[in-house]
């Protein structure tokens, strides 16, 4: 979603994400800091029509770590991994 002038983008840094089906075939909905990718992304929902700044409300630590993490991966190979076990027995 592009809001024309937007100005700025204040994010609270958190995002909800769908886990991969468990052995019990169920998926749980985990509110989970965002990750180097959401920040690059939500940061750029600003200054696409006009000049902005991104806030994300974190401690320059917390930020660092973020962008450290990359939950898609951590989540893909989860999936594999539950799929392969699934499979293989």
């Amino acid at each position: 979603l592009t809001v024309p002038n937007a100005a700025y983008v204040i994010d609270a840094g958190q995002v909800k994400l769908l886990s991969p089906y468990t052995r019990n075939g169920l998926r749980t909905l985990q509110t989970i800091c965002v990750d180097k990718n959401m920040i690059i992304q939500r940061a750029g929902r600003t200054g696409r029509t006009t000049d902005g700044e991104y806030f994300l409300p974190y401690s320059p630590e917390n930020v660092a770590e973020m962008l450290q993490m990359c939950h898609h991966e951590l989540l893909l190979n989860r999936h594999f991994e539950e799929r392969h076990f699934f499979y293989s027995t």
